[in-house]
């Protein structure tokens, strides 16, 4: 689907699979704009964006650029829960002049675990 030229997000209601979800999730979270932020929160729990902070400026957000290492993969579902992991690595923070200043600690891969209902 495009909107403007722009590649729009599946919904959380689109994926077949707990991983299918982190993925659109995480397509979801791409591009760093005001809409990414709202796209981002159709995916949360009820406690999950009752904790939500919206960005300092809502129109300019901050873009941490991340490098997928592995995953999403799945683990082993409980329940109605499914553990999906993503190992990511923090590249750095894109600055207002479209350059990405370097992190500290960004060669050391993070993992992150995200949970899918299944």
């Amino acid at each position: 689907m495009t909107n403007n030229d722009t590649e729009v997000p599946p919904s959380p209601n689109e994926a077949s699979s707990a991983e299918g979800l982190v993925r659109n999730f995480l397509m979801a979270a791409a591009g760093g704009s005001a809409s990414a932020s709202e796209q981002m929160k159709r995916y949360l729990t009820a406690n999950a964006l009752a904790n939500w902070r919206e960005p300092v400026n809502a129109d300019n957000p901050p873009l941490t650029i991340v490098r997928i290492v592995r995953g999403p993969t799945t683990g082993a579902a409980v329940g109605d829960r499914t553990r999906v992991t993503v190992d990511y690595q923090v590249v750095g923070d894109m600055n207002d002049k479209g350059r990405v200043d370097e992190l500290a600690g960004a060669d050391d891969p993070a993992d992150d675990v995200l949970g899918g209902g299944g």
